[in-house]
């Protein structure tokens, strides 16, 4: 089953699925929609989770396949998660995948949740990514295009409650904001946060955005201590934003115990 990101909110609302399939090389879209599936487990009783990073060629999918019969004392329900930051599980992934599909049928008490970049359309002809599409919900993130930008950040600046001025004036500031954020959703996902900071809910002015966005592009690393921003981020602008804002960002670089933790 196919599901555009959009329509997974949607889904999950009217009835998990024991596997969900996410893939696209859009990292921001895709831990959100991750979250949104996650959120939905939670109120439906899952109280464990455990995540297994496939890297190199001697993984071993046994461990994989045995979590999801394996709960501890203490949880009726768990979400196991697998990630494949290559997209290629190799041969032995390649049953392993499929075996994993197979079980999750009619497996209650554990959702499946598989990460995967961008693959390419060989690769999604495949027999294990078939097996994970036909038995579970499959979700394509795709990079929201160049023309789509402004229409994406108005709808997030609505979701805090912030409206740029309606007709041609809120149209050049939408395209401003997305000159200045291109190519970086994660960048302009901060800079949306921040003028919820800067500013109360309502209507935002041309001028506001454009003080708040020059503000950021003007930065540089030297006000960007270590201290308060210990991670590496793409640029020096999204990083300084977080600093002085005291945003929390995103967590990126820490991959959870394959052990099961708590959610």
């Amino acid at each position: 089953m196919q599901l555009a990101p959009s329509q997974l909110s949607a889904q999950v609302q009217k009835g998990l699925r024991s596997l969900y399939v996410l893939h696209g090389d859009e990292p921001l879209l895709q831990q959100e929609a991750a979250d949104t599936i996650r959120a939905a487990a939670r109120l439906q009783g899952y109280t464990e989770r455990s995540v297994h990073t496939v890297s190199g060629a001697h993984f071993d999918w046994s461990e994989v396949l045995a979590a999801g019969g394996s709960l501890s004392l203490f949880a009726d329900k768990q979400i196991v998660e697998v990630r494949i930051p290559s997209g290629k599980p190799g041969k032995e992934g390649s049953v392993a995948l499929q075996q994993l599909a197979a079980s999750t049928q009619g497996n209650d008490s554990t959702l499946t949740l598989v990460s995967l970049p961008r693959l390419d359309a060989a690769t999604r002809k495949g027999a294990w990514f078939g097996a994970l599409e036909n038995f579970g919900v499959s979700v394509q993130i795709d990079p929201i295009e160049r023309n789509a930008l402004p229409q994406w950040i108005a709808q997030r600046l609505q979701m805090q409650g912030q409206n740029v001025a309606a007709g041609e004036e809120g149209q050049r500031t939408l395209q401003f904001f997305a000159d200045r954020v291109e190519g970086n959703l994660l960048a302009a996902f901060q800079e949306i946060q921040k003028l919820g900071l800067l500013y109360p809910r309502g209507d935002i002015s041309q001028s506001q955005v454009e003080a708040a966005v020059v503000n950021v592009a003007r930065s540089t690393s030297s006000s960007c201590p270590s201290r308060c921003c210990p991670v590496k981020w793409p640029g020096f602008s999204a990083c300084s934003m977080v600093c002085r804002q005291r945003v929390k960002p995103p967590c990126w670089c820490t991959t959870p115990s394959p052990r099961t933790s708590a959610l």
